[in-house]
């Protein structure tokens, strides 16, 4: 193989599993959504049908093989992603719906190394023109792989339409459960109101003021005296 060739990482069963799995459960999107973004897709047919998983979700729309491909249709993608039998064979063969963060997880990983190809590559083509000196070379390749490794992870800011997609199935759930708590109650109901409940994943920290500790203690010892003094 030639030093300057390039193999580009991807991995399609990966992304066909978790197109599947979405078609299978759509309630398993909120978990795709924590991984993986459109342009993490190396297939362009599969960006186009994940992208129209997110408009359907947006709508509060069922996604399955009928509504992905009427939604495709109308957008005039259906014969581009490879038209509805594609659609329907792409739940066909995924193990189990409830694996699609990992499934969602390998094609994040094949991503982060397609963007590590382009910035070797970037890093190459500048060394071979030779247009600055070795130093500015080695400061403007320390920048290409900083912004690699600021570009993104899983704790990264979801775009528009994965936050839109998740308030969406908030709400739902709220409005299905008619309760203010979308977590684990703590049986305080202020505490409860101001933070929803426990949500998975986040550190909660209570602090009393002392203030309040003396004032309690002040009662507690009124109260024993009063006792004190009934019983004698």
């Amino acid at each position: 193989m030639p030093d300057d060739a390039v193999v580009v990482a991807h991995t399609l069963e990966a992304e066909r599993a978790v197109l599947g799995a979405v078609i299978a459960n759509d309630e398993r999107l909120t978990d795709v959504l924590d991984v993986v973004t459109p342009a993490d897709f190396f297939r362009d047919a599969h960006r186009r049908v994940f992208q129209t998983m997110l408009a359907l979700s947006e709508e509060s729309t069922p996604i399955d093989p009928v509504t992905l491909t009427e939604r495709l249709k109308r957008d005039g993608a259906l014969e581009g992603v490879g038209g509805p039998a594609y659609v329907a064979s792409l739940a066909d063969g995924v193990p189990r719906s409830t694996n699609a963060r990992s499934y969602a997880e390998a094609v994040c990983d094949a991503a982060r190394i397609r963007r590590l190809e382009q910035a070797a590559n970037k890093i190459l083509a500048l060394a071979r023109e030779r247009q600055d000196d070795a130093q500015t070379l080695i400061s403007r390749a320390e920048q290409i792989i900083f912004g690699l490794s600021q570009h993104r992870g899983k704790s990264d800011v979801l775009d528009g339409q994965a936050l839109a997609a998740r308030a969406y199935q908030l709400v739902d759930l709220l409005l299905d459960t008619k309760q203010h708590v979308s977590g684990t109650a703590s049986g305080y109901h202020d505490f409860d109101v101001m933070t929803r409940g426990l949500q998975p994943g986040t550190l909660v920290l209570i602090a009393a003021r002392l203030r309040w500790q003396k004032r309690v203690s002040r009662s507690t010892s009124r109260g024993t005296r009063h006792r004190n003094s009934g019983t004698r």
